[in-house]
């Protein structure tokens, strides 16, 4: 009797620890490497998944690596409803997988392969990651399951040692390789024909034989970690959409022809483009250059000079070009530009009066790929951390971090303006710096720091753009590792800046330490043509929600409030004033009590009072809570005092009054 009521013991205590076991549940995404042009199966596995009723998975990856192809559902027990969806629209897309259970229960799934997806693979690293906060799997009844998600990653295999191409086709036709296409581990060797590079092609080293030639394509790259021996052709195409891209790490050497092409677009009649040659003996005499004038320019005397007939371009130096219409240009040599690069005869003239501040050299990229601004390994002694390079229309800038030159990227014989601040300036662009980037020549930069605002000018169909930002490593004054100067773009084109006060400086990125309230920050605005423009203030979302911001337009003795209306509309013409704005800020939470009008403001028996020593004219009254949030908002006209009833207000509060020109704000108790 005691060995049964033992037994009987031991079965119930089983019975509650069982469910109280964790079976792990998991979904895995697989791994691969994998050789360009080849496609690849990667298999969505699953582990303990119990009762399953629904599945909705979400797998992100780069586009420019993977071209998704198909799925295979694999797993018999789940036979039922398969929806698949590939969405997005930029690099990054999403695979959507939806599963319903068949029949009246839930589904225990096997352990093992629940499904395949099937890649093309272009060439590069990705992650195959789980979009976890949209992925979902539910038992029968509806409850979530947790699950944990293993991400994958796909990587380029290192290929043969090897392989010699015959024929006339692409980089991924593996008919045309002896021994697979080239990974990079692999010597490849082109022994006839013509190879096209039709996606991201990778090799160690890299031999055209005689009579042979290789195309880089337009938007695509070729990349050589070793050697590059030149016996054939290579040719760098470019069109409208942007220009191949062609990198090799180790020496270059051979008699065979290089071919460098540019395409550069006239997208109005005012424009002209900065180039760099990636050549050493290019001169402009070439018939690829008839119809066209060259500029280089003069840092003492801050001037443009023409360039005679038979001058030649030098390699890293920039120049400006100009033609008639849309023009591609082409360098041809047997020798491009390798290595370090070293920018010789920078000079800084410290000469008053000019209308560029002194310093400004311009330079370009001879590389046959893009070049990182932001790349450590520069050597930048006595420059300024600023870049400026042009668009077409309008100078852009880009100061390591904040601009309109995306991320620091100088796409390939792109000319730009560095500045020295000091006497003898060195500057060294390093072969690390280099990058395969598409790009035509800029784009325009989406910027996430805190605390930046984006101011844009628009009008007669053209922009312009300056960025105001907050760092306490900054000052008040030009800050060589922060600030940018503005350079002026074409006239009919608006053209929008702030300005130093202490000394009229105009700045395309304007940094300071911190927002203080009564911050006046004047705002340059010029018009290329009488008529309506408009000035934007965008990234409002990056400040603090209590710190708010004032446009004063001078000539309209009008004051908005930009976080109830971001965007301002104004007329405008090349004769006005260019000081006509002010930007100001007010930050309750760091007040600075401050008298820069002769206003008194107290409070009195739950009244507040405002006092003017003249009559009041275009002023505004704003009560704040210690929180920032606005509790009042008055416009004061046509009177010397005013008197609010404030009987439902206790406690502190920050008062401002502002006008066209001054800021006043105090504190006080109600």
């Amino acid at each position: 009797m005691k060995t049964n009521f033992l037994k009987m013991s031991l079965i119930l205590s089983l019975l509650f620890i069982i469910p109280m076991i964790s079976f792990s549940q998991s979904i895995t995404i697989g791994s691969d490497t994998a050789i360009v042009g080849e496609n690849i199966l990667i298999p969505l596995s699953t582990n303990g998944l119990l009762n399953v009723g629904s599945m909705d998975i979400k797998i992100t990856y780069d586009s420019t690596v993977l071209i998704f192809v198909k799925d295979t559902l694999q797993s018999t027990d789940a036979a039922g409803s398969l929806l698949n969806v590939t969405a997005g629209n930029g690099t990054y897309k999403q695979i959507n997988i939806s599963w319903l259970a068949p029949g009246s229960a839930g589904v225990n799934i096997s352990n093992g392969n629940f499904m395949f997806f099937k890649f093309n693979y272009i060439g590069g690293n990705t992650s195959l990651n789980f979009n976890q906060l949209l992925c979902e799997v539910s038992d029968w009844n509806g409850n979530p399951i947790t699950i944990t998600y293993n991400a994958g990653s796909i990587v380029p295999s290192a290929g043969s040692n090897a392989s010699i191409w015959n024929g006339n086709s692409n980089w991924s036709n593996v008919a045309n390789w002896n021994n697979g296409i080239p990974g990079v581990a692999t010597s490849a060797i082109i022994n006839s024909g013509n190879l096209e590079i039709n996606n991201v092609a990778e090799c160690n080293n890299l031999s055209i034989t005689t009579g042979s030639i290789v195309t880089i394509l337009p938007n695509k790259s070729l990349t050589v970690f070793g050697n590059f021996e030149n016996k054939g052709s290579i040719i760098i195409k470019s069109d409208s959409s942007g220009s191949g891209s062609f990198i090799n790490y180790g020496i270059i050497t051979g008699n065979g022809n290089i071919i460098v092409e540019k395409y550069l677009a006239k997208s109005n009649p005012a424009d002209y483009s900065l180039v760099c040659s990636p050549v050493t003996n290019a001169t402009i005499s070439s018939t690829v250059f008839s119809n066209t004038t060259f500029q280089s320019f003069n840092e003492p005397t801050q001037t443009w000079q023409n360039l005679a007939a038979n001058s030649i371009l030098q390699s890293g130096k920039g120049y400006l070009f100009n033609c008639n219409s849309n023009k591609k240009i082409e360098f041809s040599d047997t020798v491009i530009a390798n290595g370090n690069i070293g920018f010789n005869n920078l000079t800084f003239s410290n000469n008053a009066g000019t209308n560029i501040p002194n310093g400004f050299n311009l330079v370009g990229n001879p590389y046959t790929s893009a070049v990182d601004w932001n790349n450590t390994n520069w050597t930048k002694t006595n420059i300024d951390a600023s870049i400026y390079t042009f668009d077409g229309v309008n100078y852009v800038s880009w100061n390591g971090e904040i601009g309109s030159l995306t991320d620091g990227i100088i796409p390939s014989l792109q000319g730009f303006f560095v500045k020295a601040n000091a006497n003898n300036p060195v500057l060294v662009m390093p072969d690390t710096a280099r990058l395969h980037n598409s790009q035509p020549f800029y784009k325009s930069s989406p910027n996430s720091l805190n605390e930046l605002l984006i101011v844009k000018a628009t009008g007669n169909n053209y922009n312009d753009v300056a960025y105001i930002n907050f760092n306490s490593n900054a000052s008040a004054q030009f800050d060589t590792e922060y600030d940018a100067y503005k350079l002026f773009g074409i006239n009919e084109a608006p053209q929008i800046y702030t300005i130093l006060p202490s000394n009229n400086t105009n700045l395309s990125i304007n940094v300071m330490d911190s927002v203080k309230s009564g911050l006046s920050v004047p705002i340059g605005f010029k018009a290329g043509v009488a008529g309506v423009y408009s000035l934007s203030f965008n990234n409002q979302s990056s400040f603090a929600p209590a710190i708010n911001m004032y446009l004063e337009d001078t000539k309209t003795n009008t004051i908005t409030n930009l976080r109830n209306t971001p965007d301002y509309s104004f007329t405008s013409t090349p004769g006005d004033n260019p000081n006509r704005f002010v930007l100001d800020f007010f930050n309750p939470t760091a007040i600075d009590e401050n008298s820069t009008m002769n206003v008194n403001i107290y409070s009195f028996n739950k009244q507040l009072v405002v006092q003017f020593d003249k009559i009041a004219e275009n002023s505004k009254m704003i009560v704040y809570n210690l929180l920032g949030q606005v509790v009042r908002e008055l416009v004061l006209n046509g009177n010397t005092t005013f008197t609010v009833n404030v009987s439902d207000l206790q406690g502190n509060y920050i008062i401002q009054v502002i006008n066209k020109s001054n800021v006043s704000s105090k504190k006080i108790n109600i």
